[in-house]
This record gives structure tokens, sequence and C-alpha cells, in this order.
């Protein structure tokens, strides 16, 4: 992956998560600043509720809505929606001169009342029955409502919540015992008369639940039934889930602080990344002379790292030339080509000259895919040979399908040859991707264990959990058995991102962005392939050949040096660049040389980039072509909620 793709991936990424830290900005937006609730239990088993929220409105609203449960009672009496005259009221105490009524319509489990509203802070009073919401038993009464519960509807953070129950008749508090289901939230009173509950917000998407487990005799009214379990086990399962949340949020301050120590390790790491790139791009050989003695194979695995390019074909097939397996002449196009305004008017033509038996492994794998093979020694082949579509033939959608039949296959054969080059430079000991591995496979891994432990500690729900490590979990394996795409490790980075705007713990979401953030970083910018010390030597000649172009004598140059000169600047240099300093060199002196690639390099002729762009043609509309590089809340009805809109 080009540097530019990869910088352009980061910044993507940035700009995906900028909001993470900032807070956006809409045309019209709403708090919820306070909530009141008390609830009447009654002797039947009802309950009366009455809830007092108050908003603060910037912008325009026309309706506030509220969506209540459906778990834990046998449905909803009635549901009523007052505006308060007076903001500051105490719910209890609340007259029917306080109260404006408002038409509330019902949507399933919402309900909702117009009230054109507009940049002020606003209380309402939410007035409704639960049947049925009391279980009784022989041996005790069981209340639970989750008031705020985990779906979609509640979507938004609410503030200074209160809960209220109000018993039948007195209660003695040791004979009670109240628990709160709430990030945050705790039993703040015991009386005998009520009990009160208090969280300073209850967070969007997380479950705010009481319960109350209290004596059945005061339920005169109601039916009691046999206890599906004994009242011990019930308050024994529920002390044992308050345990594990305090057991959780203290290993929650543990996994903070070992998020910043794998930061450290992962900041220096990419610390020293980073200075060995610049050391290696620092450190120059003080001669390129040998250069033009190497294998420009060889030159170009160091030169682009064992990425594939163009540029691999040009070196294959000059490599076999400059190693005397293989000639090259300059020959005139066909008519197919001739009449293309986009095509040169000549191209290459190979002529194989040595015997397979005298071919490396790797030499005749790129000799079956390129040359036609006969069983003459003097086969050969013209580059245009392995062309596609023309730019004409493209325009004109002539013999597309079979055009791409055959680049298809001729990438293919392509990329198995340079699989070999590759592993022969692995085994020479020039080029090694252990570090490529490591972050492709350990940087997921480490992300997606840190979220999902994350989530554990921060007592996310189950199914977000869940959710997570699904769609994770799928895109991490995608990434791994399609490591030459790159849209799954992309998808996954995102999905990941995304995740850790659920997280409630402020240090540890800043924590995990970081470490995401420098992991994307180390996993794009991690060369595919690393260098060894005898090839970064190499590589100090290629920079100093780079470097030192200008200052090249073209007097001293031989027909072998020109030829061998040549490939090298077309490996190296782009074509504006390479071709402008050819031009000047040679184009006023009396070269006496048969080189084809100067003459292409005079006529500004390139076969091998046609050959790439003819490749490029014949790839079908709708398809892409063979990419490189490689290595996402919902919920049902889990609760009620308030909103406006």
């Amino acid at each position: 992956m080009k540097l530019s793709h990869k910088l352009l991936i980061v910044l993507l990424f940035l700009f995906i998560t900028a909001n993470f830290f900032s807070e956006v900005v809409y045309s019209k937006s709403y708090t919820i600043d306070s909530v009141h609730i008390r609830g009447w239990i009654q002797s039947n088993g009802d309950l009366l509720v009455n809830e007092k929220f108050t908003y603060t409105f910037d912008g325009e609203f026309d309706t506030i809505s509220r969506s209540i449960h459906q778990e834990h009672h046998e449905g909803i009496e009635y549901f009523e929606v007052y505006e308060l005259k007076q903001n500051d009221v105490e719910i209890g105490f609340i007259s029917f001169a306080d109260l404006v009524p408002l038409t509330v319509e019902q949507d399933y489990t919402t309900y909702n009342a117009s009230y054109p509203i507009k940049d002020t802070t606003k209380s309402f009073l939410f007035v409704y029955k639960l049947k049925n919401a009391v279980k009784t038993y022989e041996t005790y009464s069981d209340l639970t409502v989750p008031f705020f519960g985990t779906g979609y509807n509640h979507d938004k953070d609410i503030h200074n919540v209160t809960i209220d129950f109000v018993f039948p008749e007195a209660i003695e508090p040791k004979d009670y015992r109240a628990f709160f289901h709430s990030r945050e939230g705790n039993v703040v009173e015991k009386g005998e008369e009520l009990v009160r509950y208090y969280t300073p917000v209850s967070k969007m998407y997380n479950l705010t639940e009481t319960r109350l487990l209290f004596p059945s005799s005061i339920m005169t009214n109601q039916e009691k039934r046999k206890a599906p379990y004994p009242l011990e086990d019930v308050i024994l399962t529920e002390t044992n889930q308050l345990e594990q949340r305090s057991s959780k949020l203290v290993h929650l301050q543990i996994y903070e602080k070992g998020l910043g120590l794998v930061l450290i390790l992962l900041g220096f790491t990419l610390f020293m990344l980073t200075f060995w790139r610049v050391l290696g791009k620092i450190k120059r050989s003080k001669s390129s002379t040998d250069l033009l003695s190497m294998d420009p194979l060889l030159l170009y695995v160091i030169q682009k790292r064992g990425r594939l390019t163009k540029g691999a074909l040009l070196a294959g097939l000059f490599s076999l030339v400059e190693n005397g397996k293989a000639s090259v002449i300059l020959q005139a196009v066909t008519n197919r080509f001739f009449k293309d305004p986009k095509s040169p008017n000549e191209t290459l033509h190979f002529t194989l000259l040595a015997k397979k038996k005298d071919l490396t492994p790797t030499e005749q794998r790129l000799v079956s895919w390129t040359f036609t093979y006969r069983k003459t020694p003097s086969s050969s082949f013209n580059l245009t040979e392995l062309a596609g579509a023309t730019h004409k033939e493209k325009e004109g959608r002539k013999n597309m399908k079979r055009y791409s039949s055959k680049v298809k296959l001729l990438k293919e054969q392509e990329k198995q040859w340079f699989d070999e080059v590759l592993n022969e430079a692995k085994s020479a000991k020039l080029i090694n991707d252990r570090a490529y591995q490591l972050a492709r496979l350990g940087i997921p891994i480490l992300l997606y264990i840190s979220i999902i432990f994350a989530f554990s500690y921060d007592l996310q729900p189950t199914t977000s959990i869940g959710l997570y490590g699904v769609v994770a979990g799928a895109l991490l394996i995608l990434g791994w058995v399609q490591a030459e795409k790159r849209w799954p490790s992309i998808l996954f980075l995102l999905t990941t991102f995304y995740s850790i705007g659920e997280i409630y713990s402020e240090g540890v979401a800043v924590k995990l962005f970081l470490l995401t953030l420098i992991s994307t970083i180390l996993f794009y910018f991690t060369p595919r392939h690393s260098l060894s010390l005898k090839a970064r030597e190499i590589k100090g000649q290629i920079n100093c050949f780079k470097k030192e172009l200008l200052l090249f004598d073209t007097y001293h140059l031989t027909e072998e040096n020109l030829d061998r000169f040549l490939v090298r600047i077309l490996l190296f240099y782009l074509k504006r660049k390479r071709n402008k300093w050819v031009t000047e060199s040679f184009s006023q002196k009396e070269v006496s040389s048969s080189s084809p690639l100067l003459h292409l390099v005079l006529t500004d002729q390139d076969p091998f980039e046609f050959l790439a762009l003819s490749w490029k043609w014949s790839v079908p509309p709708g398809s892409s072509s063979d990419g490189s590089g490689g290595f996402y809340s919902s919920g049902g009805d889990g609760g009620g909620g308030a909103g406006a809109d």
C-alpha cells in the first residue's frame, strides 16, 4: 500500500472519530436535567406512578414522549401527560391547579404529547398505572421496575434521577430489601413508608431498574401464589450481583492501569519503527557503482520492499537479459495497437537464449507465462502479446470478456511468480515479514480482547458484548482469510472506534481510543517486508544512485553499461524525472548504442506502462482490480425512555 493511501486511511479514522472527544452541534437539541419518579404501591398489586421530567430545549420542538417498559406488569391502565405551570413544584405535593392536561397519542409502547416549545427549560408530569406490577407470593412480594432500559427508546442520558416507592402501610426497614440495578445508583433512604433510590445519571442504553422485596402481608387485596424461589435465594442472587458489580468496577480500575502500560509499550514500538525507517533513509552508501552489476530483480525487491507493481515484470525480464539468458530488441506494434492513439508505436521483443534446465525455478515460472515456450531454445514473445484491451477497445467495449479472462489469468500467474521471487529473497535473508505478520495478527487480537474486557468490566449489557463479539470477530477472521483485501480490516477498526464510544468510563474510553489509534498507525505503517542489514546496505546504494544521477558522465557509459543504467533509471525514478534527465543527457550527444530502452525513453514510449494500463482497461465495469494491503447499538424493547421531537 502506498504511503499516501496509508495516510488517507488514518486521516479517515481521525475524521470519523473526531466527534468522540467533542460535542456535536445540531440545529436543535435537548437535555433531561432531572427526573423525580414516585410510585404508590396499591394493596391489589397495581403501581400508580407519577413522574416529573425537567427538560432544557435548545431549538424548536413540538412533541414530548415517554416509552414504558412492557416487563413485570400486565398492562398500562391509563397514561396522562400534564404541563407543570411551575417547574419548582415537588412531586407528591402537586395539585390540579398546577397542571395543564395535554393530548396524548399512543404508538405501541411510546406515548406522545403535542406541545410546541422553543429555547426554554420546562417540566412535565407523566401519570400512569401499571396493573399487577407487584408479584405477591405466600412468603414475600416482589416489585421490579425497569424504568429506563437498554433499548433504543433510552437513547438519551437522563440526569439526577430520584425514584421513590410508597408502601400501602408502614413497614419496618429491617423487614424489606431494596436493590438498585444502576451503574452509579444507590438506595439513599429506607423508611417505614418510603424507600428512595438515586443516581446522578442514567446513561443511554444502560439499565436503570429498581427491585423491592417486602412482606406480602401488606398486599391485602392481592391473591398470593406459591413462590418460585425462596426469599433467601432471591436475596442471595441480588447480593451476589452487587458483589460482582463491585468486583468488576475494581477490575475496571486495574484494567485502566494495564491499558496505560500497553499504551506506553505501543508508543515506544511506534517510535522505534519510525526511528528505524528514518535511520534507513539517512544511512547512505558512499558509492553506487555496484548497482550496475547487481541483479535488477533483486534491486527491485529491495527498492519496493517486496511490493508487486508494474516494475516487477520489467525487472524480471531484464534480469534474464543481463544474465545472458534472453535478448531484447525493438519491434513495431501490430495493427491493433498501432490504430490506438494511447498505444506506443514500438514495443520490446524478448528472445529466450537459455535452455530450460539452465533456468532457476523462479525464472522457469516467469518464462512459463510470458514466453510462448517451444521445444527450441529460441522461444520469443512480444510484450504486447500480454496486453489486454486497448483504450479504443475499452471505449467501444470490444472483446472485453475475452480480455478480462486473459488479464485475470495473467495477473494470477504474475502473483504466483512474484511469490516465488519473495520466497527466494527470504531464503537469502534479504527481506522478512515477521514484523508485518505480528502486526497483522497481534494488533487486531489485542484490540478485540481489549474491547471485550472493557465492555465486561464497564458493566455493558450482554447484548452489546455479544454484538461486538460476533461482528468484530467475523471481520477479524475475514481479515486473516482474505489478507489481500483492505475492507475487512477497515470495517473492523471502524467497528472498534464506534464501540469505544459506548464505554461509560471516560478514562478507559480515552485510553482505548489512543490504543486503537496507535494500533491503526502501526497496522498500516508496518511495512509488509523488512530489510535485513545486507539489504539495507544495497538500499543505501540505491539512494546514492538516485541522489547522484545528475553527476553521471554519459561519455563514460559503454553500450552494456547504458542498458543496465537505463533499466535502473526506469526502476527507481518517476517517469517525468527520468525522461527529462535522459532527454537532456542524450538527445544532444552522439551515443553509439543499439539500446532499445534509450530509444523508447527518448521517444516518450513506455510499453510496460501501457501493459499495466491495458490490464486496467480490461477490468469489467462494476468490478475492481486486484487489491492489496489488508489485513459497526441496537436493541428491542428493553425498557422505557423519554424524549422530544
